[in-house]
Order: structure tokens, then C-alpha cells, then sequence
């Protein structure tokens, strides 16, 4: 007896519906068809009311429209296919979102009923008139319920590379690649909040082909790190795309390359700058990141490390230690080494 892998196509077909794990995952892969087919602009126009969504593009259009309705089939070129790996599962969304899909490129269009497709019928591919010729590719949903895509769209959006309008406002894409400073790194585009003024943060936010896929439980989108990741070098679970494959050993990985790109901004900072204003604006970050040998070679400390000793020490509640205040500057090497100033460990009694 002989056994084989067999696809039970209807309970496929039939359970795919639940393979997405929210429904504005509808939206992104529309965003990622669009970014995939050069796209320089991309409007979405939202009607909750009518349960209709458009989204738009000026991409390159799109060549074959059986691949809309096949499965696990990708129909980008081999570039693509090798940088980004994609699912071929995208556009299924739309045919369990909405009840009825209608999709223009060029001179063609084609009027999907959803519940139609789904059965296996047969769709028609029609040609239209110079005059309704559409540049690019026009997706129209009907029956699609997304009563608050006005408020996610702009954090959906927050990392996109290509420029999104919204009901013909355009968004913000505050942590887009192009909108940061950033530095390459050994996965990818780094930006670190913080190399200016010192005031770096652990919460980060990673983004994989313009989309969050790790983020701190709670965060603003100020003020944080960003990570947009190498496509070539990571995989987010299918078909959202929203989380990343083994995320515990990515997650140390990013760590490690973050600690890595501020070892070099530490190391150039240190190189240009006078010490104690190298040390008045990074110290804190050399001990947030693990950076402190930094100090080792400098003539001086920090001087939030030191405190005179001004009075008779006195045990109190609450771990108080009002027998010493903060030091304007602190000793330099020479002084300490010299004797002039002589450095004591107090311990800490709460």
C-alpha cells in the first residue's frame, strides 16, 4: 500500500478564510502589491458607510489577471520572487473581505463576484475603452467592512516606503526609511534614537517590506529606535506577513545589532569629540547598552557617578543620603592619581 500528499481543493478554498488574522491585513497586501509593482504613489479612498474601498497605484500594471485567482502561485518576476519570497496568497483576501472585487489595469478589467470565484467559476476578462484606461492598477472592493481604517491606517502605513494617501489626505510615514537618518547594518537599516543628544531607548520598532513586525507592548512611535529588515535574511509567518518566523532568536539577533551599530556611533562620537562632552552626552548610553569600557582610556568620569561627601553619614529611611551632594565637575585622572582627590565606595543601606 502506498500513501501521498492530496489537497482537498474545497476545504482549502473554505478555510482559507481564516487563515488571516485580522481583517486590515486586506489593506496591507493591497499596500504590498502595489509597492512589488513600482509603484511611486498609492491612494486608498475609504467609504465605510458604502462598505466600498479603492485603493490605487501607478505601478507597471498588471499582465496576467488569472493570477489574481491562483493560489500559492506568485506571479512576480524572478527578482522579486529571490528578494522578497512572497506567498501568492495576497490578493485571496480580498475574496473572502469583500462580496464583490473589481480589478482595472490598462485596457482590461475584470467584475469578480466573490461567492462565484470561490465556487470555481469561470471569470471574464473584459476590454474597455481607450477612454476608461487605467494607468497602473485600480482595485475596487465592495462589502467590505472596515469601520475604523481611518484610525489605523497611519500606523498601518508608519513604515511604508511608497507615499499613501487617505481619502485624498496624504500620511505621514513617520518611520519610513527615507523619512530617518539611518545606518546600514548586518540586517539591515538601522536608525537609533538618540545619537545627538544621548537619549536612547531600548523599545524598537522593526519593520519587514514597510510593515511592523515587532514592536514594544506599548510605545509611542516617537522617539524610538527603527529597524527596517534585509528581505534576503528574514521571513514574517504566512500570509500576514505581521510577525517574524522564530521571533525569539530574530529579536536577539536585532538586539545584538543594535548594541553593534551603537558601539560604532560610540566609537565615532568618542573620536570627534572633546571628552567631557563625549562623556556628558553618551554616558548614559555607554551603561544603557553596555558600552562602558568606552571610559576606560578618558582623563575624567562622569560626574553623575561621584557625590561629595558634606556631611556626617547618617543611616535614614527610604535609602537618603543627605550627607552628600552632586559634584559640578567630576575629578579628572590626574587628580586622582595625584592624591588631590581620593575616591570612596559607600554602600548602599536602604
Amino acid at each position: 500500500m502506498k500513501i501521498q500528499v492530496r489537497i482537498n481543493e474545497e476545504g482549502a478554498l473554505r478555510n482559507q478564510r481564516h487563515a488571516f488574522s485580522n481583517r486590515f491585513t486586506l489593506v496591507s497586501e493591497l499596500l504590498q502589491n502595489a509597492r512589488r509593482a513600482g509603484a511611486s504613489l498609492i491612494r486608498i479612498d475609504h467609504d465605510p458607510q458604502a462598505q466600498t474601498l479603492t485603493v490605487q497605484d501607478d505601478g507597471h500594471g498588471l499582465d496576467d489577471f488569472q493570477k489574481l485567482l491562483s493560489f500559492h502561485e506568485s506571479g512576480w518576476d524572478a527578482d522579486t520572487c529571490t528578494q522578497e519570497r512572497p506567498f501568492g496568497v495576497g490578493f485571496s483576501k480580498c475574496l473572502y473581505a469583500a462580496s464583490r472585487c473589481v480589478v482595472a489595469s490598462g485596457r482590461r478589467r475584470v467584475d469578480i463576484d466573490t461567492a462565484a470565484a470561490l465556487a470555481k467559476a469561470l471569470v471574464e476578462v473584459e476590454e474597455c475603452a481607450l477612454g476608461d484606461a487605467v494607468a497602473g492598477t485600480r482595485v475596487e472592493l465592495h462589502g467590505v467592512d472596515l469601520p475604523d481604517l481611518a484610525q489605523r491606517v497611519e500606523e498601518l502605513c508608519a513604515g511604508f516606503p511608497v507615499p499613501v494617501w487617505f481619502n485624498g489626505e496624504p500620511l505621514r510615514r513617520a518611520m519610513a526609511e527615507a523619512h530617518l537618518a539611518t545606518q546600514a547594518s548586518a540586517i539591515g537599516a538601522v536608525h537609533l534614537a538618540g545619537t545627538r543628544d544621548g537619549r536612547y531607548t531600548h523599545d524598537t520598532w522593526v519593520f519587514l517590506q514597510g510593515f511592523c513586525v515587532l514592536r514594544p507592548a506599548w510605545s509611542s512611535r516617537e522617539d524610538v529606535n527603527v529597524v527596517h529588515l534585509d528581505s534576503r535574511q528574514f521571513m514574517a509567518r504566512l500570509p500576514d506577513r505581521d510577525r517574524l518566523i522564530d521571533e525569539d532568536v530574530q529579536r536577539q539577533r536585532i538586539d545584538t545589532e543594535l548594541k553593534a551599530c551603537w558601539r560604532r556611533t560610540l566609537e565615532i562620537a568618542k573620536a570627534e569629540l572633546p571628552p567631557r562632552h563625549f562623556i556628558d552626552t553618551y554616558y548614559s548610553v555607554m551603561r544603557g547598552w553596555g558600552h562602558l569600557d568606552l571610559l576606560n582610556d578618558l582623563g575624567t568620569l562622569p560626574a553623575e557617578l561621584c557625590s561629595l561627601v558634606s556631611g556626617y553619614p547618617v543611616q535614614v529611611e527610604h535609602g537618603e543620603r543627605r550627607h552628600l551632594t552632586p559634584v559640578p565637575t567630576a575629578p579628572t585622572r590626574e587628580a586622582i592619581e595625584s592624591g588631590a582627590v581620593q575616591l570612596v565606595a559607600l554602600d548602599d543601606v536602604g
